[in-house]
Parts: structure tokens; sequence; C-alpha cells
């Protein structure tokens, strides 16, 4: 499923122009270790991990557009696996299996990893800190916590909106050990998740790091709804299809999920699922537009582990099996078709203007 999911992010990995955004990190790649540090502690410290990352895996194979975008293209190979493994833990081996594929030939992620920016690493990321959270409550143990806080640290570094994730891993801690949740163990990992959150916001509302989204508008409430569509794969019919298929899938499998035990489960996944959709809404509505679909990618492993729920606990075997074969005929014709992504912002001049001075 990995080699499957790398081949199809693969796919004609050159053939489009580098967009905008994508100069900008290469023009960041480019840059000596001082110049580096300026732009990942001052001027533009979203995704300064992958900065990072990027500037030396140029070094190692060029600045062309494959070499920029195959970075991603791993990191989104990464993250199937570590969303099967997820997913098992979850739900059962099936259940993990489904949303491996799921992701591996989403229209969304494809697109993403396809993109020399941190989409498919924040995913990754974010994934695999659900994954050591999920294990230290299950079977505690220092190793789990010490790959958790490493983890959810280097996912904030990749993306902000890792912080949405880290909220709602909080309240799940909070939900499923109560007192326990505040021994000296666990609120060491707290303290560092907040050091770096605290800081990483001070430097972002203080400095220049939110000029570079000041072409966003406030997001209207039709665009709560039309999300699942985004993350589906666009806006066409193909992505509103697969989007109808995903959450009608996703709520029957919460609903028969719910029934099981340990509960903490499916509220888990969720709350991940809903919560940081909901919290930028509202951040963007009072405070600071931000409410876009890539954005939100955090929560797409969250998504599709509940629509593989929901798949695998169809009553019929066979259905299941029919609606899976369906989901991935519209899936790879949505990626192979080149589908209607949600972000043509990134060659709009006003965005492209103000990229490189802040978070994009």
């Amino acid at each position: 499923m990995t080699i499957l999911a790398l081949a199809v992010s693969s796919y004609h990995l050159g053939t489009r122009s580098l967009a905008y955004d994508e100069l900008v990190s290469e023009a960041h790649a480019r840059l000596g270790m001082h110049g580096l540090w300026v732009i990942v502690s001052h001027q533009d410290t979203n995704m300064s991990l992958y900065y990072v990352l990027l500037h030396f895996w140029v070094r190692i194979f060029g600045h062309g557009a494959v070499a920029l975008r195959s970075l991603s293209v791993i990191f989104g190979g990464l993250a199937v696996p570590v969303t099967v493994l997820l997913g098992k833990r979850l739900f059962g081996r099936e259940t993990g299996l489904v949303a491996g594929l799921l992701l591996a030939l989403s229209p969304f992620f494809v697109f993403w990893e396809q993109f020399a920016r941190s989409y498919s690493l924040v995913v990754l990321l974010v994934a695999l800190s659900s994954y050591f959270l999920v294990a230290a409550l299950e079977r505690p143990s220092r190793a789990m916590r010490i790959g958790y806080v490493l983890a959810i640290v280097v996912a904030i570094l990749a993306h902000y909106f890792a912080a949405y994730v880290l909220l709602v891993q909080v309240l799940t801690l909070l939900a499923v050990k109560r007192r326990a949740a505040l021994t000296r163990e666990w609120l060491s990992v707290w303290a560092v998740a907040s050091v770096v959150c605290i800081g990483l916001a001070v430097e972002t509302f203080t400095g220049t790091g939110t000029h570079g989204i000041s072409w966003i508008h406030p997001p209207p409430v039709r665009w709560l709804f039309g999300l699942p569509v985004q993350l589906a794969g666009g806006s066409n019919t193909i992505g509103r299809l697969t989007a109808a298929a995903l959450v009608t899938l996703g709520c029957y499998g919460f609903v028969r999920v719910l029934a099981d035990r340990p509960r903490w489960r499916v509220g888990f996944v969720a709350a991940w699922c809903v919560v940081p959709v909901l919290l930028d809404f509202a951040v963007s509505r009072l405070v600071q537009p931000m409410f876009l679909a890539y954005y939100l990618i955090v929560v797409l492993p969250a998504f599709l582990l509940l629509a593989a729920a929901g798949l695998v606990r169809l009553p019929r075997r066979a259905a299941g099996i029919i609606v899976l074969l369906a989901l991935v005929v519209l899936s790879a014709v949505g990626t192979f078709s080149g589908v209607e992504t949600p972000s043509s912002r990134h060659g709009h001049p006003s965005a492209a203007a103000s990229a490189s001075r802040g978070v994009t």
C-alpha cells in the first residue's frame, strides 16, 4: 500500500510548473544556514521544520520540480502505513487497511503530496502523534510518551494547524485519564508542547507572521458544509459523489463504533475530525481569517478513519467490497483526471504578493 501511494503521487510529478509558494520554498532552501535561520526564526516561522529538511534535501537531489516535490511525496507515502497502524489500533485491522487505501488514493492528498510545501509532512506527523497517544493510553510507557511529545512538537513546527490536533489530544487524555492526566509524567509532556505553541504564537502575532495570510477572506457558513467536498477532491461531480459517500460512511461508522467499548476511541477520532474545523472557523470569523481546506488537511486522517470504520461495518461484506471498489474508482478518476483542487489561490496575485512575508 505504501508502494501504491508513492507510485500514485509520483505520477506526472514534474509536469506542472512550480507555483508561487513552491518557489518560496525553493528560495528558502537555497539560502545558507544563517539566512535560513533568519527565515525560520523571524520571517516565515510556519513550516520551519519543512524548510530545514528541504534545505538539506535539495543539496543532495537538486532544485528541479521533481526533486523539490519528491520530499513531500515521501512524507505522504509514509503517512499511509502510519494511518494503517493507527486505524488497526483504534478500530481493527480491516479499518486500518481501508483507511490507508483511501488516503493513498485521495485526490486531495495526492495533489498536496505533489506540492513542495509541508502539507503531507504535517499529515504524517499528526497521525504519528495520535498513534503514540493511543498507545500510551492503552499501555502507558515512557517510550510512548516520549514518542508522542516528539511527534506533536515537530508536527507543530511543520505547520501551526497541528496545534488544533494537540488540543483534541489534550481533551482526550483528560476525558480518559481524568486525575491521572495531571501526573508529573503527563504534565511534563504538556509543558514541552505548550512552550513550543506559545513561542510560535507570540512570534506569529507580534511579528510579520500573519501578513502572508492577509489575503484570506472571512469564511461564510457555507464553507463549513463545503469542506468535506474539498477534502474529497473538489467541487465537481466526482468530488461531490466521493464526499457524500465518505460523510455517509463516517456518520454510520461513528454510530456503529460508538456501541463498542471503550468509547473514547471513536470520540477521539470524531473530535479530531470536527473540533479543528469549528475552532478554525471561529478564529477566522473573530480574529484572523485562515479558513482554507489545505490548512485543514490535518483532519484528513480522522475523516478517512471514520469512513473506513463505517465501510467495514456495513451489514453485508459484499456491500462493503462494492462500496470500497466504487470509492477506489472515484478516487482514481479524480486523481488521474486532474480533479479540481481547492486552492487555485496559490496562483492568485494577491496571495503571491504576500506569500513570502508570512504564513502560507
